[in-house]
């Protein structure tokens, strides 16, 4: 026997009625709450927007300063861990240990390859002048001589 077979149809119709209602105005209640906070997050973006676009030079500046100072943070420990490894390489072979290889060179960069072909460029020209003289002095005078020219002083 359930407690509503013991009710006249009207108070177990009255009662549903009450439940729904009570249903019903906690729904709106939860509606209500949501839009309100619907509107603070909309106040909350609208306020940072705002900031945003009167504080503009200086969150630049800040935003490209972190960003400076991420990308310095990641070289610093880049090259932190490339030194460690390369002390632990050489220390392996100070101590003897076979079939460890120094750590190859980088490949240079733009940079590096200009200096060197300008190197490259100024030890060849130097060994040409050296070739020159080197002639000249090793050629006979006119007069058949084996002094040198006057103008082949080196």
């Amino acid at each position: 026997m359930t407690a509503f077979e013991s009710e006249s149809p009207n108070q177990v119709r009255e009662q549903l009625e009450q439940r729904a209602n009570q249903v019903r105005r906690q729904l709106i209640s939860d509606i209500d709450e949501l839009s309100n906070r619907t509107q603070q997050v909309g106040r909350l973006f609208t306020g940072v927007g705002d900031y945003a676009k009167r504080h503009k030079k200086p969150l630049i500046v800040a935003s490209a300063g972190l960003a400076l100072v991420s990308v310095a943070l990641f070289s610093w420990q880049r090259a932190r861990a490339e030194r460690k490894e390369r002390r632990r390489l050489w220390s392996q072979i100070a101590l003897g240990l076979a079939g460890v290889q120094p750590p190859p060179p980088k490949a240079p960069g733009i940079l590096g390859r200009s200096l060197a072909a300008l190197g490259n460029m100024l030890v060849a020209a130097t060994v040409n002048e050296v070739r020159e003289r080197l002639t000249r002095l090793s050629e006979p005078a006119r007069d058949g001589s084996r002094e040198a020219p006057a103008h082949a002083n080196p």
